[in-house]
């Protein structure tokens, strides 16, 4: 059987560690963007309650700024939410896109 693209990017230790590590960014960031729409939060209203710009935001929520336990925290409380964690096996899940059908 042929390797997927994942299977081979992440065949290596360092490979993996990467691949895990944008996973849990986008796992992240895309649950405070569901909040966000949930609780019609803007981006503006956020950086406002966490005393921040809303450039800052946007970085944070597009994945290009490191986020720390504390932000990932202070995010959370300011949306009115709390965060589990839970420990799993390491393995790659390939998420396929979600295709909403409008009905008629």
């Amino acid at each position: 059987m042929d390797q997927t693209l994942v299977d081979k990017f992440t065949s290596t230790e360092d490979n993996m560690k990467l691949y895990q590590q944008e996973a849990l960014t986008l796992e992240v960031t895309e649950l405070f963007c569901k909040l966000m729409e949930e609780k019609g939060i803007s981006r503006s209203d956020l950086a406002i309650k966490l005393k921040t710009s809303k450039g800052h935001i946007t970085q944070i929520l597009n994945g290009t700024i490191n986020m720390t336990l504390r932000t990932v925290s202070d995010f959370m409380c300011a949306l009115d939410s709390r965060l589990r964690v839970e420990a799993g096996p390491l393995s790659i899940e390939v998420r396929k896109p979600q295709i909403k059908v409008k009905e008629f």
